[in-house]
């Protein structure tokens, strides 16, 4: 029989010989009714069970990513709302002089500064929404009923936690990369001038390989980093606790983490090649049929950003909880917790 949830049973034809089922818990008191079933999972299998509970559970997931994806579409049709005031489109078409290109070049800047609020609000609703994410996987692994609201009000009390989360995690990410610009940059116009070719070019050489090692190493401290919502969410940890916790459980792991994040690059540049020709013909239309395909645009975006960003919560939840179960012998502790749920409240009065 097919299983319902991902971690309540599975395929042998999918994942081999099937260990002996968990004992089902009673339904009631918040409770699926069936025990989970947590096992070690191969990185392969945790890529299957992250589609597997993304599938099986679409409604609760693409209700939980609605919300970074609204924020999202807001500010982007803001920024299109300032760029026609600005006539941007006007300003950087072919032909346009000098003064007027650096005009817009100008409004553009502004534009950034100013929507740099709404990149900080959706970076905070992201995070929330990552978090919840985190807490309805937590949930379902452990055999109990989740719903995207009920998932919200649990986590949305801690939202600073969440977003301090978030934004040390980005920090950990850009600073190497950052420096390495800097480097780049700063060596170039040194050496220019020094009215150096040779020189100029072995700046720009050691400032390029600077900027790859940076980035190299920007991506290794966001995969340590990349475990840390979750393990705030599962065991209550603050911000400092959550990354260290996270860089303990991705020890030796991060090759898993960064396949699963892949897969979430590659669902992201397929939603971007849907709109890829959406772009490309709205710059070149006028008029009515411009905003149509704008509002077409904003829709393909808003729906890309709800169904592809809890693909990456589930994936690195997942890879949480198989952690636990690998190094703690988190399966058990579920166990033992569910069979105490289990005991009617009469069985502990003397």
């Amino acid at each position: 029989m097919e299983p319902e949830d991902a971690y309540q049973g599975f395929s042998p034809s999918a994942y081999g010989a099937a260990p002996a089922y968990m004992p089902p818990a009673p339904a009631g008191a918040g409770m699926s009714g069936a025990a989970p079933q947590l096992r070690p999972l191969s990185t392969g299998e945790i890529l299957d069970r992250t589609l597997a509970f993304y599938r099986r559970r679409f409604w609760l997931f693409a209700s939980i990513g609605a919300v970074p994806a609204v924020v999202l579409t807001l500010s982007s049709i803001a920024r299109l709302i300032v760029a026609a005031y600005r006539h941007l489109p006007t300003a950087l078409s072919p032909g346009s002089r000098p003064d007027e290109l650096a005009g817009a070049m100008g409004s553009l800047m502004l534009m950034q500064v100013y929507f740099l609020p709404a990149t900080l609000l959706f970076l905070v609703a992201y995070a929330i929404s990552h978090a919840a994410t985190a807490d309805a996987v937590s949930r379902i692994t452990r055999g109990l009923t989740a719903g995207a609201g009920e998932s919200y009000r649990a986590v949305r009390s801690r939202w600073l936690r969440w977003s301090g989360i978030a934004l040390r995690q980005l920090w950990s990410a850009i600073w190497p990369t950052s420096i390495g610009a800097v480097l780049l940059f700063g060596g170039i116009a040194l050496s220019a001038r020094a009215r150096s070719p040779m020189l100029t070019a072995l700046a720009a050489l050691a400032g390029t390989i600077c900027v790859i090692a940076g980035g190299v190493l920007g991506i290794l401290n966001f995969l340590r980093n990349a475990l840390a919502t979750p393990a705030g969410v599962g065991e209550d940890l603050g911000v400092n606790a959550s990354l260290r916790r996270s860089k303990e459980l991705a020890a030796g792991r991060k090759g898993r983490i960064f396949l699963a994040l892949l897969l979430v690059y590659v669902l992201q540049m397929v939603a971007g090649g849907i709109q890829i020709p959406l772009v490309m013909i709205a710059t070149n239309s006028r008029g009515a049929e411009h905003l149509l395909l704008l509002a077409i645009e904003l829709v393909v975006g808003f729906v890309a950003a709800m169904l592809v960003a809890p693909v990456a919560s589930i994936a690195l939840c997942l890879i949480y909880v198989d952690e636990r179960v690998r190094r703690e012998g988190y399966d058990i502790e579920v166990l033992m917790q569910r069979s105490l749920t289990a005991v009617p409240a009469e069985s502990f009065e003397a």
